[in-house]
């Protein structure tokens, strides 16, 4: 019994709040060693060269979410 229900969990089709906690934990550990290795950038360039980098790199987030609201047209857009 232990082995079925191990095997239904790992699935997990009708789980939306797993699915969300996994890709919410997945940015977050993508973020953190941004900030780890952009922090390390701005000790070899200097602070204003490294802010603007920081900066900078939320320009690739706009296409991204662009594209991704283009694939889901159910998403909310307001």
């Amino acid at each position: 019994m232990a082995k079925d229900r191990s095997l239904r969990l790992a699935r997990a089709p009708d789980a939306p709040a797993s699915a969300a906690g996994m890709a919410l934990g997945v940015s977050v550990a993508v973020a953190g060693g941004a900030v780890r290795g952009l922090g390390r950038l701005q000790e070899f360039v200097g602070l204003g060269i490294g802010m603007a980098i920081g900066f900078a790199l939320v320009i690739p987030a706009a296409p991204i979410a662009l594209a991704d609201l283009w694939r889901h047209p159910e998403a909310d857009r307001t």
